[in-house]
């Protein structure tokens, strides 16, 4: 194909003429076939598979569509050009006839998931086009995520941390360097009780995941975590909203068996799995990251300093790498206290260290 007849297939607009992809266009990068998607706001758009027409060597194509309004999309073999036609309403006992579908370069929706603290994160993205029921949706490569071979228009963009969704935007294809905000991550704080010496009892605990949310991956629900208890205290990574859990294991000589809830509050409050437990009970998980939002360290630590931390204690929190440091500090609140530090360059692993107040 020349370049003076593909710059014409790319200027092509709706015009009253034929049904069809222009002949001179049929061919750009293999269009071979062109579907019809329902609008939700239609009745029963949702239960309304998509309707595939065969376009022929000439660009011709041919619908029988139930009445209701609908997008008419196509895409070549190669992914490189889309065609494509919004909106037209298919009437009872009436046919629509020359019209053109534009066949035009595909574009891309690209961009990545950041929590609150502007650290890249991984999820779940999702992808609809306006008006249309159906999406499309991926998962994140180290928080960056690509939707290719898009027709120009409006589209809605949501995305999911791995305990919570955010909420969707309106984007413009094509769009580049895409911030979607998800919620940061929520870990829960497992307690027992000290012993009369103020010694921790041994403990052997497993957690098994009773249900699963629509944010959910398919096999959230079963899953199993083996927990380490340490002074007292075990943290339990990323855990959603309301989110039920099996509790079996030893505690001392105590056989535990149990069903445990995490609720709503950001921290979510200790569970106490062996009473008398410290309601106060407070641990740190720090998250360093680089200038780009770049995820350096990721930990939990237990406060062993001032010895058995409770909440309302103050503490400051240093990452250095080289002559870079970033420091903050915070009043300590009941449960899995979040830290995110942003260090002021794009460095290697930092050396993180605490400093506590009295």
């Amino acid at each position: 194909m020349s370049d003076d007849v593909r710059a014409r297939c790319l200027q092509q607009a709706p015009s009253a003429r034929h049904s069809k992809i222009a002949d001179e266009c049929a061919s750009v990068g293999g269009i071979a076939a062109i579907r019809a998607v329902r609008w939700v706001d239609d009745t029963d758009a949702d239960d309304s598979p998509d309707i595939v027409a065969r376009v022929g060597a000439d660009g011709a194509f041919e619908f029988q569509l139930p009445p209701g309004r609908y997008d008419l999309e196509a895409e070549s073999e190669d992914g490189l050009w889309v065609a494509g036609l919004d909106g037209m309403a298919a009437v009872a006992s009436d046919s629509i006839d020359d019209f053109e579908v534009a066949v035009v370069n595909a574009v891309s929706i690209e961009g990545r998931l950041v929590d609150p603290s502007g650290a890249v994160t991984d999820g779940y993205v999702e992808v609809k086009r306006r008006h249309q029921g159906e999406s499309t949706s991926l998962s994140t490569d180290e928080g960056h995520f690509v939707f290719s071979g898009l027709r120009p228009g409006s589209y809605s963009v949501s995305a999911s941390s791995s305990s919570r969704p955010g909420s969707p935007v309106s984007v413009e294809a094509p769009t580049t360097h895409l911030d979607l905000r998800v919620p940061g991550p929520r870990d829960g704080l497992l307690i027992v009780a000290r012993s009369e010496r103020e010694e921790c009892p041994q403990a052997n605990i497993t957690l098994e995941r009773l249900d699963a949310s629509q944010n959910d991956s398919d096999d959230a629900s079963g899953e199993i975590r083996m927990m380490d208890v340490s002074d007292c205290r075990a943290s339990v990574d990323d855990v959603p909203p309301g989110s039920h859990w099996s509790v079996k294991g030893t505690i001392g000589r105590r056989f535990v068996d149990r069903i445990i809830t995490f609720d709503d509050a950001d921290p979510p409050s200790p569970i106490c799995l062996l009473e008398p437990c410290d309601s106060d009970a407070a641990d740190l998980a720090v998250r360093v990251i680089d200038e780009t939002g770049r995820l350096l360290s990721d930990d939990a630590y237990l406060l062993e300093e001032p010895s058995n931390p409770r909440a309302w204690t103050t503490v400051t929190v240093r990452a250095t790498a080289g002559d870079l440091t970033s420091e903050r500090s915070l009043s300590l609140v009941p449960g899995v206290n979040q830290v995110v530090l942003r260090l002021p360059g794009t460095v290697p692993l930092p050396a993180v260290s605490f400093r506590f107040r009295h």
